[in-house]
């Protein structure tokens, strides 16, 4: 993205100056466009949203086959992130990993880190620790998904971040254990 934005410096093009916090509207010429803040792959993690041609680039934030969740500021906020995504009317989803989708990827993306921690936390309610945690990869993707070395390993980084987040919350109150309670389906 740098170079694109070098090149139109030097071409002598104005360079977004937009900041915003939750959502922003821009309206030209060809629809509106609303950028979104979307925290789950990272903190500053934006969307952008083409109403008009019901459109989301989802970048980092919907991923296929698996989300990255290890990464961000945790499960709850990615969940969350992808909550609100759902809500859009949308009809095709383009992630940032992945090929361009309908909506239901971002409804695989909030199974898949649902159920790594609903998974994560029956395995440590029987004693394993962080190191003994080891499920199939394949748990956590479409069932027409083949699970490769990547993918894996993806899985391997989410399982462990899972388990730190289920030690933090083991011993909180509720409010802190139902953040990740509120996904239907498995």
């Amino acid at each position: 993205m740098g170079g694109v934005l070098t090149q139109a410096a030097a071409r002598g093009r104005p360079l977004p100056r937009a900041v915003f916090d939750d959502r922003l509207t821009y309206k030209d010429a060809c629809g509106d466009v609303h950028p979104l803040h979307a925290p789950g792959h990272s903190e500053d993690a934006p969307v952008v949203f083409l109403p008009g041609r019901r459109l989301l680039p989802g970048g980092d934030v919907v991923e296929w086959p698996l989300p990255d969740s290890a990464r961000g500021k945790g499960a709850g906020e990615w969940i969350r992130a992808l909550q609100f995504l759902r809500r859009l009317p949308v009809g095709l989803v383009v992630p940032a990993h992945g090929p361009a989708m309908d909506r239901r990827i971002v409804d695989a993306d909030e199974r898949s880190i649902a159920s790594v921690h609903r998974a994560v936390a029956a395995v440590r309610s029987s004693g394993p620790g962080r190191d003994g945690l080891d499920l199939p990869a394949e748990r956590s993707v479409a069932e027409d998904v083949t699970v490769d070395d990547v993918d894996a390993a993806v899985d391997r980084e989410n399982l462990l971040r899972a388990g730190d987040e289920v030690s933090r919350t083991a011993g909180s109150g509720p409010q802190d254990r139902g953040r990740l309670t509120t996904v239907k389906g498995d």
